[in-house]
């Protein structure tokens, strides 16, 4: 797996992983774009589109938790065939919607597919990436996420006004059960995984030939597990992290609430104002754009400056432009432009957010610190619609709107510069670590 070069089996396990992360961007942000259209119709009420949006984020964590689990019990490649089936079937029963509870259903599963996709191809990704290479083709595949974003917003635009928001979702159910039967059939199981389970050396040893170009005739070797304990939440708030975890928490809540805030109702509003729907497309798509772009950008750009102080530096910017964009964006051309400045930081932002989330800690409880804080934004982004739908009932103006989104944002570089203030000069920089 560590020889020098990828092979042909290693990139078709990166392009289908890739894949699978672009369906789930694509079903978790189309209901955003479609849900004016589909108050339209009358299946809900405007005031009901928080709770629509709040179903489809609520499932992530027992989708993440349950499939996840099961991944490293019955393998990688079944379990993404099961999410990826459950998707479809979210995404279908959305299509076939005719109330608020139907709809509140539709979207939970939806989730809990999302929530199982993930961890399984992230996992199977890093399985067969060379060690040198790993933590650039996982933040790849997890690009793929925006991406499917990006293809959402693209598809409406073009589609939506002609077929209806319910063929957007079936259009999403058919691609979804096509792209699982074609994993089924071509993607292999990671060889990592099949020699520590045993018994399925054969597979091991086809795998390993094309990942060699030859033939495998030695016995296999099982793969050696970690013997470290397992390190406990209660070390988060040990001497020395009580005001980091809290600080990060606090950043991580806020920063993801504010982001789902905006890439969510962004189009709402927009067609609130008399956009029409294929352009607020238009604009949700330049959103993920200016996101995809910043993310990349953040990692090198935190090596060589202090993570934090920039990390808050960039939040600070993206709620000013976030404020900025609620008055400014009165015409499509002075959306789009506004909408994508506002993604580059944000992306600048969280991305540097997400590393400051995985360096914080020593190695011996860095991954429980990691999976706690990413927990924590993902209540961040199911409280973000509930709030968004009180201040869209309450008929709030979109500056107003934006005002407060911004304001969350502030909270977020608040907090993060107070981890600043905690780190010694020794470790200020995460290039440090």
């Amino acid at each position: 797996m560590n020889q020098p070069g990828l092979r042909q089996v290693q990139y078709l396990v990166f392009c289908f992983s890739f894949l699978v992360a672009v369906a789930d961007g694509f079903d978790q942000t189309i209901v955003s774009i479609v849900g004016p259209v589909i108050v339209k119709s009358g299946v809900i009420g405007l005031n009901d589109l928080g709770f629509v949006f709040f179903a489809g984020l609520i499932g992530y964590v027992p989708g993440s938790f349950l499939l996840g689990a099961a991944a490293d019990r019955w393998g990688r490649r079944p379990l993404i065939v099961i999410a990826l089936f459950i998707l479809a079937v979210g995404s279908a029963g959305t299509a076939l919607s005719r109330s608020l509870g139907e709809l509140f259903i539709a979207r939970f599963v939806t989730s809990l597919g999302i929530g199982g996709a993930a961890p399984c191809l992230i996992a199977l990704a890093a399985e067969y990436s060379p060690r040198r290479l790993r933590t650039f083709i996982v933040a790849l595949m997890w690009a793929g996420i925006p991406f499917g974003g990006i293809l959402s917003g693209l598809t409406a635009s073009i589609w939506l006004a002609r077929l209806g928001w319910e063929a957007m979702f079936g259009i999403a159910a058919a691609c979804t059960v096509l792209l699982a039967v074609i994993v089924q059939l071509v993607v292999p199981e990671s060889p990592e995984f099949l020699v520590v389970k045993g018994g399925r050396e054969d597979a091991v040893r086809n795998i390993l030939e094309r990942l060699g170009g030859g033939t495998c005739d030695e016995p296999l070797a099982p793969v050696p597990t970690p013997l470290e304990a397992p390190s406990s939440p209660k070390e988060l708030f040990a001497a020395g992290f009580v005001r980091g975890t809290t600080a990060l928490w606090i950043a991580m809540f806020a920063g993801f609430m504010q982001l789902i805030m905006i890439s969510q109702y962004t189009p709402i509003l927009l067609q609130i104002a008399g956009m029409r729907a294929d352009d607020s497309g238009k604009v949700f798509t330049l959103f993920y754009v200016g996101s995809i772009v910043g993310t990349a950008l953040a990692g090198p750009a935190i090596a060589r400056v202090d993570g934090c102080k920039a990390t808050a530096g960039w939040l600070v910017a993206a709620g000013a432009a976030t404020a900025f964009f609620g008055g400014f964006a009165s015409t499509v051309d002075r959306a789009l432009v506004g909408i994508t400045l506002v993604g580059l930081l944000q992306g600048l932002g969280l991305g540097a957010l997400i590393a400051i989330s995985a360096s914080l800690y020593p190695a011996h409880i860095r991954s429980t610190g990691f999976g706690w804080a990413v927990g924590v934004s993902r209540l961040g982004g199911a409280a973000a619609p509930l709030l968004a739908a009180q201040l869209v009932s309450r008929h709030t103006t979109q500056v107003a709107f934006y005002m407060v989104v911004a304001s969350i944002a502030l909270l977020a570089a608040l907090a993060v510069w107070f981890i600043s203030a905690e780190r010694s000069p020794r470790d200020a920089s995460l290039s440090s670590r």
